[in-house]
């Protein structure tokens, strides 16, 4: 995904984590370190919103994750989000949780509203938003899908086929509309075939900070994951 600069990459992330801190608040160790390789090198502005962000996800990495379902600091949380995104020179990205299983399906015909659905009818009612491929605007929102997605497939409970995985798209110019029916923020669709390409994937465990991977990387079971790679941003590289 060349269309996303180092800076961006962890300004989104750091979004990210601020946005859904629950899932894995505790760790964000090199969210910490990545803010502090790059502190040196970007301008006033952004030195101190980084600190501010540093200081609240180290808060956060104290927190029991139930706390966050009354987070007293969700406002907070928002405004930092907004300044984060300002100071991002793209549009950001898109997340869609699925299985693995699908990837080679989805790499070679895109992600396809008409493609058969993993989905009961009782689980996504789509009469009201058309046909569309539905996305989360967090990788870490977008996970709650990839996991009901793994239990409606078929084939052995704990086969490689079944692991969930978020695909990451950039939005560009796609015309993103909210999901009326979505209850958490966040929640939104794309209307007809979405083409993935320059897709990523993340695979499990969905904690810390991301190691984002082609999508043509994630087609088979042959390659595990601790042996995925962990992208760095360099402050020289800013």
């Amino acid at each position: 995904m060349s269309e996303l600069s180092e800076l961006d990459e962890l300004l989104a992330e750091l979004s990210d984590a601020l946005l859904v801190p629950s899932l894995d608040n505790c760790d964000r160790f090199e969210h910490i370190d990545q803010i502090d390789s790059v502190l040196s090198s970007t301008s006033s502005n952004l030195h101190g919103l980084l600190l501010t962000v540093r200081k609240q996800l180290i808060e956060d990495s104290q927190r029991d994750p139930m706390w966050f379902a009354i987070d007293e600091n969700r406002d907070l949380r928002l405004q930092l989000v907004q300044s984060l995104r300002a100071h991002m020179t793209g549009s950001g990205c898109l997340y869609h949780g699925t299985v693995r299983g699908r990837l080679a399906k989805i790499f070679n015909t895109g992600l396809d509203p008409e493609a058969k659905r993993v989905w009961r009818d009782t689980d996504v009612d789509r009469s009201t938003v058309g046909e569309g491929v539905f996305f989360d605007t967090t990788w870490r929102g977008a996970t709650s899908w990839a996991y009901i997605a793994s239990s409606r497939s078929r084939g052995p409970k704990n086969s490689w086929s079944r692991k969930p995985v978020i695909l990451r798209l950039l939005r560009g110019d796609h015309a993103v509309e909210p999901d009326p029916l979505a209850t958490a923020p966040g929640c939104v669709f794309i209307k007809g075939v979405v083409s993935v390409e320059g897709a990523e994937v993340l695979l499990e465990p969905f904690s810390g900070f991301p190691r984002w991977v082609p999508i043509e990387q994630c087609l088979g079971a042959s390659q595990p994951n601790n042996e995925l790679p962990r992208p760095s941003v360099s402050g020289n590289n800013l």
